[in-house]
């Protein structure tokens, strides 16, 4: 009974930590297109990317050292950096057709 017990807990906290690493990894996807948009958007201004990096960080709750951690590690593997790159086309394709959403309601409304 108790072994079976301990199994459990030890199922239990692994499948946490399995769930955690997966909210960081699907985190820093999102993080990953946000950082190249801001790029994009500011080239040519060091300290607002700066800044805006600092306030996605913070939306998406990691730190710039996980961050940074999460893609050196996953670069080291090609079926994981396959799979977040994969998580960061969705999320970018779904920020586009937000702002499509967006930009039609917006232009109906002027109407």
């Amino acid at each position: 009974m108790i072994n079976r017990i301990l199994l459990l807990t030890i199922i239990f906290a692994f499948s946490f930590c399995s769930e955690s690493i997966n909210d960081e990894i699907d985190s820093a996807a999102k993080v990953y297109v946000e950082f190249l948009i801001i790029n994009e958007t500011y080239p040519s201004e060091s300290d607002s990317i700066e800044i805006k990096k600092k306030d996605i960080l913070k939306e998406f709750n990691l730190s710039l050292d996980v961050y940074n951690k999460i893609i050196s590690d996953l670069k080291d593997d090609k079926k994981e950096w396959d799979n977040f790159f994969s998580l960061s086309q969705e999320y970018l394709k779904n920020k586009k057709e937000s702002l499509k959403t967006k930009d039609i309601g917006s232009s109906q409304e002027q109407f």
